[in-house]
This record gives structure tokens, C-alpha cells and sequence, in this order.
């Protein structure tokens, strides 16, 4: 199935907050479509070992080159999605249907 949406995500010492992101985010139905991109700017607070039980497209950058939307462009520069969402490291979707429903505005009909 081809990658229709990039989900990315900057984070940086996300230890409270980025596994119950990522665990919505992994149940969003179009899960399958969908490639997750995490760009981190220097944790030392355990979250790049918590970030391995998730299958995603971790990318490291020095805490001094981040920037919020020059992180974000260089997350598209990596993104093979037709469709680009950004969440932060403390969002969680309220239900598996978020990404999806955002993506429906987009459909040619």
C-alpha cells in the first residue's frame, strides 16, 4: 500500500508525553497509508529508548539547529506522504479516526 500521509513529529525530552502520542497515533485507521517521522533535538531524558518499540523514521538533529519551522521543513524534505500532519510530542488524537477525518478534506470527490 503506498504512503499516502507523513506524520511528523519534533520532539525533545518527551518522556511524559511521547509514547501516549505514538500510541494514538499508531491506532489512527489509516495507519497502514501512513509513515511517522520523528525529529529529535537532543533528549537525554530516555525518549530516543522509548522511541524504539515504535516502527517510525527516527531522525537526530543538535538541540541548537532546532528551529519550529525549519524542523518542520525538514521533515517534509523527508516525508513521502501525499499529506503532511503535525503533531507535537504531548498531542494525543481523541479517537483512531483524527487522521483519517483530516485527510477526507483532501479527497477529490
Amino acid at each position: 500500500m503506498p504512503i499516502t500521509l507523513s506524520i511528523i513529529i519534533p520532539v525533545k525530552n518527551g518522556i511524559s508525553t511521547i509514547c501516549q502520542c505514538l500510541d494514538a497515533i499508531f491506532a489512527q485507521t489509516l495507519i497502514e497509508q501512513t509513515e511517522v517521522i520523528v525529529i529529535d533535538s537532543g533528549s537525554t531524558d530516555g525518549t530516543l529508548e522509548a522511541l524504539k518499540k515504535y516502527t517510525l523514521r527516527l531522525y537526530q538533529i543538535p538541540p541548537e539547529e532546532f528551529n519550529h519551522g525549519a524542523t518542520r521543513n525538514y521533515g517534509v524534505s523527508l516525508a513521502k506522504g501525499e499529506l503532511i500532519y503535525f503533531p507535537v510530542q504531548d498531542d494525543v488524537p481523541i479517537n483512531s479516526k483524527i487522521v483519517e477525518r483530516m485527510a477526507s478534506h483532501f479527497r477529490n470527490t
